[in-house]
Formats: structure tokens, sequence, C-alpha cells
């Protein structure tokens, strides 16, 4: 079982009979505009398409930074995978991607769905601004051309727990605190921010966990026997993601914490050994 980390939110695992893409965002400015805050450490396209071929992608939430339109249609046109998301996702994958329903695949929160290789997912809501009932009205207001991107969906956020190979492994998504189950996990990729501003209100906020918040989810909650931390890299962010404090604080309590290099694979089975 491989992890791959290709920038900001958008990570990947391999194990046999599929690889899992979550909130793949490979574009630049150049396919949206001068609005477009593009995930910086994305993968070469080509390199990727030679080198990964997704089986199943899943959309945490319908916000530009998670549900890249652009990178969905180069995704459909090359390896033709599932698509998984809430039902609001999957109704955008339809009319942005022109996916048929029988390669997409809708879950809400409590939903479980068994993958290839005796893989199983389970789907569990989470908490983040901007979704939910907040999220349609958003994204009815954004539904026009010169704003094409911004959120291509509302609905919920969807967080992942993936029982792979006899581990356990939660990916976040941009959960708040609250939004973090009280459940141990053998992995936990957390996503972790620090503040911007509301695109709305303009106000300084925390849209997901920051370093401390997400020390006290991972020390007192999940308590995995590995943290990867993701996100934290988004140019968005005003204020810089002190990483490097996160892992100190997680070794004085005697849990690991890896810094994941870049679209190289890294052998989790290996590293849980």
């Amino acid at each position: 079982m491989e992890f791959l980390w290709h920038g900001s939110a958008s990570v990947a695992l391999r194990w046999p009979g599929a690889e899992f893409l979550l909130d793949p965002c490979f574009s630049g400015k150049e396919d949206y505009g001068d609005w477009y805050w593009p995930n910086e450490h994305r993968p070469d396209w080509d390199r990727y398409r030679s080198a990964h071929h997704p089986t199943h992608v899943f959309i945490t939430h319908g916000h530009y930074d998670h549900f890249d339109l652009e990178t969905g249609k180069k995704l459909e046109a090359a390896f033709r995978p599932t698509f998984l998301g809430s039902p609001e996702v999957i109704a955008a994958v339809h009319r942005y991607l022109a996916v048929p329903a029988e390669r997409t695949i809708a879950l809400r929160d409590g939903d479980s769905l068994d993958l290839p290789g005796g893989a199983r997912l389970k789907a569990m809501q989470g908490v983040h601004w901007i979704t939910g009932e907040e999220g349609d009205i958003a994204a009815r207001k954004l539904d026009r051309p010169d704003r094409y991107g911004v959120m291509p969906a509302g609905g919920p956020m969807l967080a992942v727990w993936l029982d792979v190979a006899g581990h356990s492994i939660y990916i976040s998504g941009d959960n708040e605190l609250k939004g973090i189950p009280n459940e141990s996990v053998d992995v936990a990729v957390m996503s972790v921010g620090s503040v911007m501003p509301h695109p709305a209100t303009k106000v300084y906020d925390r849209p997901i966990v920051t370093v401390d918040e997400a020390s006290l989810a991972v020390r007192y909650r999940l308590k995995p026997r590995l943290t990867i931390p993701v996100h934290w890299d988004h140019s968005a962010w005003i204020e810089p993601v002190d990483v490097p404090r996160l892992g100190r604080e997680l070794e004085k309590a005697g849990l690991p914490m890896l810094v994941a290099p870049y679209h190289q694979a890294v052998d989790l089975e290996g590293l849980l050994a």
C-alpha cells in the first residue's frame, strides 16, 4: 500500500487493484483566470498521465481547490475512472464532466462502499465553512460564466475512512476540529492550515484545523500510528503553517509524523510494520 501527495489537498493511495485519488487539483491560472489560486506543487500532467492510472476519484466537497473541473475533464478523458462524492458533487460531475451514471457513486454521511482489492470506504460528514445549506446558496450565486469553476457544487464536506490491507486510514478533508471523530486510526491524513479571509465577509477565519487544533485532534482523538499533514502548502494561507512545530508536538506524545515528498510513493506498509 502506497501513499502519494500531489500538493495541497490532492492525495492518492495505491494498493493491488486500485489507485484512489482524492481532490485532484492540477490546473494553473491559465485554465481559469487571475482569480484562481493554483496548487503550486501540482504534478506535470504529462508525467502524471504516464505514471498513474487512477481507478477512483473522490471529491470531498465543491470548492475549487478540491473540485477542479478542468483536471476532472482530463482525468475522465485519459482514464475513465469512477467518481465518488456527495449527491451535489456527483450532479456537478454529470453536468460539467459528462461522466455517465454507471461510473459515478453518490455517498452520504455514514455510507460505506466496497472497493477493489478487499478495501472498504466509509464517508463521514465533516464541518467546514460554506458547505451544507450555505454552500448550496453560494454555488447557485457563482453559477455564471465569469466565475466558472469557483464553486462547482454545494452540499456537505465528506471526510473518508478507508480500511485497506488490514490498516485504517482517515483522510480529514477540510474538517474543522469539531468535525474530527474520536476514533483511533492507523494513519491520519490531516489537512492543516492557518487563516485566510472569508470569501463573503472578508474577515480572517480558520476554515480548517490549525497546527494547534491538529495537535489536539491527533493526540486526543485519532491517536494514529502515523500522521501525514497536507494542504498546509496552499498559497492562499495568510500566515505560514508551522508544520515542524506540529511534528515536535506529536513527537513528544510518541506519535510519528511524516512530511511526505511531492509525487513520490511512500510505502505505508513499511512505515506501519
